[in-house]
Order: C-alpha cells, then structure tokens, then sequence
C-alpha cells in the first residue's frame, strides 16, 4: 500500500507488471530437483518484486492486516483506500506516514544541531 496516496495493490499484479511470465513458467515441474528450482525463482522473484513495490513508494501491509487488505481488493488488482475513513487500513497508513513525519523531523533537527 502507498501510505501517501492510499493505493493498494496485490504484490501479484507488481509482479506481472515488472516480469514476463508465459505458460511454461507457471507450471509446477515434476521431479523435486525442478521444483526446488521453481521455488529458489519465485522466492528470488517475489523478493525482487517486494524491493520494486518498496523503491515506489509501496510499504507491505502488516500480516494481522491481510484480510482486511484482501477484502478491499475484492479479487481485484488495485483499489483505492480512503486515507480518513477511520477504517484498519487508513488507521495503519495513517500511523505509517505519522511515524515517517517523526523521523524526517528528526533528521532535520539532528543535521541543524551539527
């Protein structure tokens, strides 16, 4: 979820966006060797798409959070969360961007004090 804009996006639909899967990909190999391959990928694969979702300005949304997150999705790729509906999500996102407020008043005060 972006915590500034209040976009929410499956971590799937970033995937697709980035890579280009064919057919042949998403099938599960048949012997262990070829799904320990499969798995080594799409571990590497989900890890880089977390560090694109994370570098535009996305922050993963908290485990206790998913069903909640699912639920606004509503099967679909992305939805807009409201950021004052007072609902879990914006609560969390409005946390997120109070803590993000504190540490670059931090900075700051800290780089004047120098």
């Amino acid at each position: 979820m972006n915590i500034d804009t209040g976009e929410l996006r499956k971590l799937a639909s970033f995937f697709e966006d980035t890579h280009d899967v064919s057919g042949d990909e998403k099938a599960l190999a048949q012997d262990m060797e070829k799904q320990q391959e499969e798995m080594d990928r799409a571990i590497k694969m989900q890890q880089e798409t977390m560090a694109m979702a994370m570098t535009t300005g996305f922050t993963p949304v908290p485990s206790e959070l998913n069903q909640a997150a699912e639920k606004k999705l509503a099967g679909k790729d992305s939805a807009m969360v409201s950021l004052t509906s007072g609902g879990k999500l914006s609560r969390w996102a409005a946390s997120e961007r109070k803590k993000k407020r504190k540490t670059a008043s931090d900075s700051r005060k800290k780089n004047r004090s120098k």
